[in-house]
């Protein structure tokens, strides 16, 4: 029986961190997939790929009033058909046609529809797939699902551990473990940027760490936690009766 019962103990605490890690990751990546997350990193590409003069978009704005004049939008090809709306782009200046034209490229783009799963999508190398609604959704639900699997694990273990203070400690070493990436972020900056010869843009980095501040609260509460297993350790031995 009690071979059982530490067999338990040990599984449950192992799948307990790795599903607290897991989500903590997911939530991540949940938030830097969200819709203003992505935009803000991908619009400066996208229009600096556009590259558009001064001379361009003043053709574009003449182009426009000219397909505008029985219409409510028109549509120009960028390797994909993009709706403009005529009321949106005639209100516009030459100088943030681009900008808008790059905004709703990004839109066509993140809210693409992908008749596919996960798996499927990353066999046939739609990479785009992993910027888009599509997957920021799916990492939504994901998260439910994890996060009812940690709280599962969790009140398992904590169930099986008897004394109050080895809780304390195995939430303080939980909590404590799972902030490490935020405090080791800028430890090996080279060796991030590359990813199977992918160079990872410093926007994305930095964007990674702005979404990690969080876990800095997990720090403290494990500090927290620490302390207070520290406070029924010295109570419980008559440390604090002996001081005085």
């Amino acid at each position: 029986m009690q071979i059982l019962k530490r067999s338990t103990k040990i599984l449950s605490s192992i799948f307990f961190s790795l599903s607290l890690t897991f989500f903590l990751f997911l939530f991540i990546f949940f938030k830097i997939t969200s819709y203003e997350n992505v935009k803000e990193i991908a619009l400066p590409f996208i229009e600096a790929q556009l590259n558009l003069s001064k001379e361009q978009a003043e053709l574009i704005v003449q182009y426009t009033k000219y397909q505008c004049e029985n219409a409510n939008e028109t549509i120009i090809n960028v390797g994909k058909n993009i709706s403009l709306s005529c009321k949106e782009i005639l209100s516009l200046k030459p100088e943030n046609i681009s900008n808008y034209i790059a905004s709703k490229i990004f839109d066509s783009l993140y809210f693409e529809k992908y008749n596919c799963t996960l798996e499927r999508c990353v066999k046939e190398k739609k990479m785009t797939y992993f910027i888009s609604f599509e997957f920021n959704r799916f990492l939504g639900k994901a998260l439910g699902y994890l996060l009812l699997t940690t709280i599962l694990f969790g009140g398992i273990y904590l169930f099986l551990i008897e004394k109050p203070e080895n809780k304390l400690l195995s939430l303080a070493v939980t909590f404590l473990s799972v902030s490490l990436p935020y405090f080791s972020f800028d430890v090996f900056p080279a060796s991030l940027r590359k990813i199977n010869n992918f160079e990872i843009p410093v926007a994305w980095l930095t964007k990674i760490k702005a979404e990690l501040k969080f876990m800095r609260l997990f720090f403290f509460i494990g500090l927290a936690f620490l302390f207070l297993y520290f406070l029924f350790f010295f109570k419980k031995r008559g440390l604090f009766t002996k001081i005085k």
